[in-house]
C-alpha cells in the first residue's frame, strides 16, 4: 500500500463545502485517509490579487492504485465536484476543487500526464506549511531536504493561515 500525500483546494462558492465533498469522493475513490489537516486560507499562487482565496487542506491517503489510476481517479473527482478547467491557454483558473498528488511514498515518477513529486511543492508556502506543521521530517525524495528546510528556503511569502 503506498502513502499519498495530496493538496485539495478550492476558492469558488462555499469552500468548506467544496473540501469537504473531495474528501468523501477520496475515501470513497481512492483509498483510506490516514490524515487530514486543518483547512488553511492562502491567496491565490500564480494568479491575479483579484482571484478569491484559497482553502487547502493536507490529506494523508493509503492506497492501492497506482499513480497514473490515482491521477485518472483524482480527474474524475475534480469534475464530479464541478471542476471545468485546470488551465485556460496556461493560465490558472479559479476552481471549486483542485487536488494534486504531492509524494507517492518516496517515488521519483516522470511520464507526459504526471510528474511526482509535485514539481512546484518546493516553491508553494501553502503547500509547505501545512506538511510542516504536521510531517517537518517528511523528505523530499529530490532534493533530500525535509519540510522544514524546504519551508525555510521558500521565497514565496504570500499569506497563509490556518482557519479555526
Amino acid at each position: 500500500m503506498a502513502q499519498v500525500f495530496l493538496m485539495q483546494g478550492s476558492n469558488q462558492g462555499d469552500k468548506a463545502a467544496h473540501l469537504k465533498l473531495s474528501l468523501h469522493y477520496i475515501a470513497d475513490r481512492l483509498g483510506e485517509v490516514g490524515f487530514l489537516s486543518d483547512a488553511h486560507e492562502s491567496e491565490p499562487w500564480g494568479m491575479g490579487k483579484e482571484c478569491p482565496v484559497f482553502w487547502n487542506q493536507l490529506v494523508l491517503l493509503n492506497t492501492h492504485l497506482s499513480p497514473i489510476t490515482l491521477l485518472r481517479n483524482i480527474l474524475e473527482i475534480e469534475h464530479s465536484c464541478g471542476r471545468k478547467h485546470k488551465s485556460i491557454n496556461g493560465n490558472y483558473q479559479n476552481r471549486t476543487i483542485d487536488i494534486d498528488i504531492l509524494f507517492y511514498d518516496q517515488m521519483i515518477f516522470q511520464s507526459p500526464d504526471l510528474i511526482i513529486p509535485h514539481p512546484l511543492l518546493h516553491l508553494r508556502r501553502f503547500v509547505l506549511e501545512p506538511l510542516y506543521e504536521s510531517f517537518p521530517e517528511e523528505m523530499h525524495p529530490i532534493f533530500r531536504k525535509n519540510m522544514h528546510a524546504l519551508l525555510l528556503d521558500c521565497s514565496d511569502n504570500l499569506r497563509v493561515r490556518k482557519i479555526k
